[in-house]
């Protein structure tokens, strides 16, 4: 019986080319369009979601004025991070960074400007999952003019040579040994840098401003102890604020914590260190994916039921002949689910070499084109259930006579 099914579905499916064709071409395209959409929003939606403690960490925003100016953004002073671990227990770690702009990075006759270049409190490591693939993290941004640099930017400078201990000069500031080797860091990480430099570089080069708190321009990134609610922070940093407000020169702030998960998709900044996403776009895309599918699926449905009537002799003759219902849906289910079966295995290699093609234009993890294949099968599942299931039932449960009298 199922060697009969089989060939019969074959044999209508050759029979029937265009309509097979065209049913085929719909679902696939649909399929794989859709697929392409849903990876776009699941990456964007893992931003800074693979730190170990991306639940704790968060991101302190300001807002205030200074005279005549007003700001608010993800700025805050440089004494900030040291206050808020000697003031609070409850926050762990502390971390700045503080764009080094543009800086001319240089090794012998290779120069390059190197718009990603930061300083950072050795905390980093505590506070941030970025593994290093060489070096101590507990020292590596310990001493000043110490650095740590991406796998990337080892591979430019130092080709495959082991760079720890070799030092990179930078314009109008000095030698910086490399104490440490980053793994990449991730593309779906709002925090993209290329070097790290130690924060007590900043000091070592007398910078003025270390000690104010009036000069906002660096960014401050806390760790909270685990369940510790970051509302009960947040009401205590007005107090924090004022007693430090002295020093401030008349300028008047009110911090506040953005959750890091959040930064990339509902960041109001334009500070930011990395690129914004948009959750609204997000939930357009999201709302397009599905319009798209079910498109597909009633296209599908719509070209199932013209072509049903042609079976619906076929079906009489197997009713006389004391086929029961259950063999009638399988009958028709193989057929349809035949159908959806190659939609997924044209629609799936489509999806991953249109990612792959889409991944050298734009900044995204390559592992993500893997995540296609059960994707597009769980979409080609549901899609069977869906209209398979209808079709094949509506065909089976036809009336014997009136289908066997059908012209």
């Amino acid at each position: 019986m199922l060697k009969n099914y089989l060939k019969i579905a074959i044999r209508n499916l050759l029979k029937h080319k265009a309509y097979s064709f065209i049913n085929l071409a719909g679902l696939a395209i649909g399929i794989a369009c859709c697929v392409l959409i849903m990876l776009y929003v699941r990456e964007e939606l893992s931003y800074d979601r693979f730190h170990e403690n991306a639940g704790r960490i968060y991101r302190v925003g300001n807002e205030g004025q200074f005279g005549s100016e007003i700001w608010k953004g993800g700025r805050t002073s440089h004494p900030l991070a040291p206050a808020l671990v000697q003031e609070f227990p409850e926050v762990q770690r502390a971390v700045r960074f503080y764009r080094l702009y543009k800086p001319f990075v240089q090794l012998g006759e290779k120069k390059f400007v190197e718009p990603r270049f930061f300083y950072a409190d050795s905390s980093v490591f505590e506070v941030f999952t970025f593994p290093l693939v060489a070096g101590d993290p507990k020292t590596a941004l310990t001493r000043p003019y110490s650095l740590v640099l991406t796998q990337e930017m080892a591979k430019k400078y130092f080709g495959d040579a082991d760079p720890v201990g070799q030092a990179l000069s930078v314009a109008k500031i000095g030698d910086f040994q490399i104490t440490g080797v980053l793994k990449d860091i991730p593309a779906n990480s709002h925090l993209a840098f290329d070097f790290l430099t130690a924060y007590e570089t900043l000091r070592a080069q007398k910078n003025p401003n270390l000690d104010t708190w009036d000069t906002i321009v660096t960014s401050t990134y806390i760790l909270l102890t685990d369940g510790y609610d970051p509302a009960k922070l947040e009401a205590k940093l007005p107090a924090l604020v004022a007693k430090y407000q002295n020093q401030s020169h008349g300028a008047t702030q009110r911090l506040f914590l953005n959750p890091i998960v959040d930064l990339h998709l509902r960041s109001e900044f334009n500070s930011e260190l990395g690129e914004r996403g948009s959750i609204a776009t997000l939930s357009i895309l999201a709302v397009v994916a599905a319009f798209i599918l079910l498109i597909a699926c009633i296209n599908f449905m719509n070209l199932a039921t013209a072509r049903s009537l042609q079976r619906a002799r076929e079906v009489g003759v197997r009713k006389v002949l004391g086929a029961t219902v259950a063999q009638i849906v399988l009958l028709l289910s193989r057929d349809f689910a035949k159908l959806v079966g190659l939609a997924f295995v044209v629609a799936a290699p489509v999806a991953y070499f249109a990612m792959n093609r889409w991944l050298q234009n734009f900044a995204y993890r390559a592992e993500i084109s893997l995540g296609v294949f059960p994707l597009a099968g769980l979409m080609a599942l549901g899609l069977a259930c869906l209209t398979v299931s209808w079709q094949a039932i509506k065909a089976a449960l036809a009336n014997p006579v009136e289908a066997l009298r059908y012209e």
